[in-house]
This record gives C-alpha cells, structure tokens and sequence, in this order.
C-alpha cells in the first residue's frame, strides 16, 4: 500500500473513531489527525503523500459514513442539541452571511470546514507556488454567487438540498487550471427555527 494510501485509511480510521467516542465532524480538534500533518507548512505536499484536503475529507466522509450506519434511537440516549451557533463558534461552520448578502441571499449563509479548506482557504504561499492571482475573497464570492444562481433557478425552489458547481484553482500542487466540484445549497431551520442556508460539499449532510 501506498503513503498516500495509507494516510487516507488512517484518516478514516479516525473519523469514524471520532464518531463512535461521541465527538462532533471537526477534524480540526483531534489531534491524532492533525499530527499526520507533520511539519507541513500550508498548501505544502510532500511528495507521495495525500494532501491536507484529502486526508480532512476522508476523516470527515468516514465520520458521515459512521453516522449514517448508526442507529437513530438506543436504549441509553441522551438528548443533545448542537446549535449552529455552536458550529460557528467551534469552526465547523463559517458565517459568510455577509458576502451572501452582496450575491442576494437574505437570510443567514455558512459554509463548511470542509467547503472552506477546499474552495475559498488560499495563502500567499499558494500564489507564489502556484504563480496566479487569487484571494480567499474572490473565493469565497465564486462560491455564493454560484450559490445564489442554484437559489434563484425556479425548479429548486420547493427543494431543500439543491446541488451546485464551482469551478476553482485547486490548491495543492502546481496548477493554475480551474477544477469543478460540486457543493450543495441546504436550507433548514436555525436554532431559533428561522430559514438559514448552509453549503456544504456534495457528500456531507
């Protein structure tokens, strides 16, 4: 098996371990996944191995998968609620409320840790190595402006997930060439129950 390989079942490992111990889907505060990283600076691979996008996203896909797999109810439940305040504050979730409002949204927006790291994250590091211009702002507009083209089209109006794509510089490696991917628009209800929007990447809830 590969490093790149290995690193990407570890990373698995852990999100799912996560799971079953009760933490929340932020691979930021376990600090065995963090510690795959090394000595790595931002936007750094070293050669043969995942990088730090992938190895989140198969922490996180493997703790949504553990999720999915669970049973709703157990004898033992306990009722806990984990408000998208909380999210917030935690850093699974980034308000970006006020940049939606400029594309037309009208009610509270975030997006995902994992949206965030894949799509909008961009550091100085990356334009030198990449040799191209970008900034997290001009990022994180692609990303509500191509949310708010999916909001407005007349048939996703009754729906409550309403995938959308984005073309973006990728940032690990050397490319400049825009890559697709596909995120999806979620509305649901905030923690006072009133209508927020939430984007997510196409494999997370």
């Amino acid at each position: 098996m590969s490093t790149k390989a290995e690193q990407l079942q570890r990373a698995a490992q852990l999100g799912a371990a996560a799971f079953a111990a009760g933490r929340l889907s932020v691979p930021a505060h376990d600090p065995e996944v963090l510690s795959m990283f090394g000595s790595r600076r931002v936007g750094e691979t070293p050669e043969g191995e995942a990088t730090t996008v992938e190895i989140l996203n198969a922490w996180l896909s493997a703790w949504h998968r553990a999720n999915l797999a669970a049973p709703v109810f157990t004898d033992d439940d306990l009722i806990h609620s984990y408000s998208r305040a909380e999210a917030i504050a935690d850093g699974g979730l980034i308000d970006v409320t006020e940049t939606a409002r400029e594309a037309g949204f009208t009610i509270s927006v975030a997006v995902t840790a994992a949206v965030w790291a894949d799509c909008v994250a961009w550091s100085d590091e990356d334009g030198h190595r990449k040799g191209t211009v970008q900034d997290e702002a001009g990022r994180l507009w692609d990303v509500v402006w191509m949310a708010s083209r999916a909001a407005r089209k007349p048939s996703n109006h009754a729906k409550q997930v309403s995938p959308f794509v984005v073309y973006r510089v990728p940032r690990p490696g050397r490319g400049r060439m825009p890559r697709l991917v596909v995120l999806a628009l979620r509305i649901g209800p905030g923690d006072a129950g009133e209508p927020v929007i939430t984007i997510t990447t196409q494999n997370e809830d």
